[in-house]
């Protein structure tokens, strides 16, 4: 089970899962030393948020104002889905992974100077010692919660809990279901290599882990396409140019790349048209209502705070990144969620339940993570 961005952003970092190395890439002199264990997380986020300041493999077309920004936003993201740099450093302190402080730093380095094409790539391919960073300890069979508690390298499982280990394919090997070691990628006919060689333009493109060649996307035809400029029609932001989403401004449905409008609080919102929230700053579009009164950016709701008007039928978010939702058919309140064996509302499809399942009983199902 790789590790993954992801949350309320849509993170386009094609092959970059954390698989070693949270690692800064500024901000530290001390270049010839070290890196103990628990500066890790922090200084993985400063090489996130650097990178994410400076290259489009990151965000599609919002740019935060500062790597301190940044920071605030993807720590919430982490700790609300438990996944990311902090499990895996908790996983060597538990002892099931061996920790290389020199390795780190020296990957450190080589991230130091990586291009954005090379982050695109994957940070595990920039320098051998971003694979060498942890080094699981794990069996086969083994449970698990990140690929470098294994000593196959994969944990294949479905939440971020419930893996087990297995080997991961190697050289040469099928990769259709199974990912490849670290250090190798997903070849264009399926098989494991250490070489990088993605599709170009006008190649199939549906069976490759990286997809396609920098400065290209994978279209729905599985062939690899330029990415498209101001005023082209598209389906998704991804087949856009850094900076541009794939909007309808007149709000029909042909989509076209544009630059976004990046609203603040109190002012109007609308997701498809390009009016988009700032997400930086923690506000949310509210849901549409009924009545025809405009949507707005709003920031995200606190626990006891209305979050839907049974007149109007408008809904504002709850805080996505804190274990609440809006309990839009009782007290119209941002509310706590609910712990297994719980009753829950089958409509509201698993928000109102900290395990994030309403099981066919009417009562949240177990949370499988809860005592991990």
């Amino acid at each position: 089970m790789k590790l993954k961005h992801s949350g309320y952003l849509v993170l386009a970092l094609a092959g970059t899962a954390m698989c070693l190395a949270p690692l800064s890439c500024g901000g530290d002199d001390n270049s010839s030393k070290s890196i103990s264990l628990d500066d890790v997380p922090d200084l993985y986020y400063d090489a996130f948020c650097t990178k994410a300041m400076e290259c489009p493999v990151f965000f599609n077309y919002k740019a935060f104002s500062s790597v301190a920004e940044c920071k605030t936003l993807i720590k919430k993201i982490f700790e609300k889905e438990g996944e990311g740099v902090d499990t895996i450093v908790q996983a060597a302190e538990d002892g099931n992974s061996d920790y290389d402080g020199n390795k780190a730093r020296k990957c450190l380095d080589a991230i130091k100077a990586a291009t954005c094409e090379q982050m695109a790539y994957g940070i595990d391919m920039i320098d051998p010692s971003c694979t060498q960073v942890f080094k699981g300890k794990l069996d086969d069979g083994v449970a698990c919660r990140t690929d470098q508690e294994c000593s196959g390298g994969w944990c294949d499982g479905t939440t971020k809990c419930d893996g087990k280990c297995k080997q991961a394919a190697g050289e040469g090997e099928d990769c259709a279901s199974t990912p490849c070691k670290d250090g190798l990628v997903c070849s264009k006919d399926g098989k494991c290599t250490s070489t990088i060689d993605p599709p170009g333009e006008g190649e199939d493109c549906a069976n490759y882990g990286i997809s396609c060649k920098y400065g290209l996307f994978c279209n729905n035809k599985n062939k690899c396409e330029k990415l498209k400029g101001e005023g082209e029609e598209c389906l998704y932001d991804n087949e856009c140019v850094f900076g541009f989403g794939c909007f309808s401004s007149d709000g029909g449905n042909t989509r076209k790349c544009q630059k976004p409008e990046i609203v603040g609080e109190g002012k109007d919102c609308d997701w498809k048209a390009g009016k988009v929230c700032d997400i930086s700053k923690m506000l949310f579009c509210g849901f549409t209502a009924t009545d025809g009164t405009p949507e707005k950016c709003h920031k995200a709701g606190q626990e006891g705070d209305t979050c839907f008007d049974a007149q109007s039928y408008l809904m504002t978010q709850c805080d996505p990144y804190s274990k609440i939702y809006c309990d839009a058919m009782g007290t119209n309140k941002c509310v706590q969620q609910k712990k297994a064996g719980e009753a829950c509302n089958a409509q509201l499809n698993g928000t109102d339940c900290l395990s994030g399942t309403c099981g066919q009983d009417g009562k949240c199902a177990a949370d499988p993570c809860a005592d991990k």
